[in-house]
């Protein structure tokens, strides 16, 4: 089974004009994978069909390779949007999904670590944007690096992949929900962690800054370690699959 994780590399360390001229493609990219959208809105196509003959469909300066990536970035689009039953997607230029076909990494030079390199933009120009790795990106350093690459506006985003091993076939699945009133309410009805709401009203008792403030914040944060380390003692080994409540958006307008 493959797992996969992204990390973002920002953009900053190019010059004004690299970042002018890779915004100023995006737009002409985005506008062509827009022509294909409603293409493939009224007619159904597989990514088969995605010949020549179509991708050079719109009038663009854009390489035969960026057509295929923006008519399949194009095509993922609506059959998404069809599957989700909901409207014409619409692509706005802030993201593109651009495959090795007209984008690699290199290994870096001077002061920095990755040189991002675009080609075959039908142009005839190449130019290389300078990146940094971090600790994240460091993280995955023995793990696969994707073919296709996202590019934003101020950053990049590069998929890494990484096989371990065969899916536990177990069908017993445990699902999770986080509270307050407990951290893990787990839906065998057992439930870890009834001490945080108590934790939590000690710290808002404390001078947000002082020395007791951060000491409360430190207990806190080491109940938590230690509920999650004596849940997964006490998992069943008959599990094959945590379920976990989505926490995006979280901690928003709070």
């Amino acid at each position: 089974m493959k797992i996969k994780r992204s990390s973002k590399c920002t953009l900053k360390f190019a010059t004004a004009s690299k970042k002018q001229r890779l915004h100023a493609l995006m737009d002409e990219y985005s506008r062509v994978v827009n022509i294909f959208i409603d293409l493939f809105w009224d007619n159904d196509f597989v990514v088969e069909q995605l010949t020549k003959d179509i991708t050079a469909l719109p009038a663009s300066l854009l390489s035969a390779r960026m057509r295929q990536c923006a008519a399949r970035e194009a095509l993922g689009m609506v059959n998404g949007a069809k599957q989700a039953a909901s409207a014409k997607p619409h692509h706005t230029g802030k993201k593109c999904i651009w495959s090795a076909q007209v984008v690699c990494l290199e290994a870096g030079r001077n002061d920095f670590d990755l040189w991002l390199k675009i080609h075959s933009t039908g142009t005839g120009e190449v130019f290389y944007i300078p990146l940094k790795k971090h600790f994240h990106f460091n993280h995955f350093a023995d793990w696969q690096r994707a073919a296709s690459i996202i590019i934003h506006r101020e950053y990049v985003q590069i998929t890494f992949e990484k096989d371990v091993g065969k899916k536990n076939p177990s069908p017993y699945a445990l699902g999770i929900d986080v509270g307050i009133e407990s951290l893990l309410t787990v839906s065998n009805r057992l439930a870890f962690g009834d001490q945080i709401k108590g934790l939590i009203d000690k710290i808002k008792r404390k001078r947000q800054g002082s020395n007791a403030w951060r000491r409360a914040k430190k207990e806190l944060r080491y109940y938590l370690h230690w509920v999650v380390k004596i849940f997964f003692e006490q998992l069943p080994e008959t599990v094959g699959l945590i379920v976990v409540e989505r926490l995006k958006n979280l901690k928003k307008g709070v």
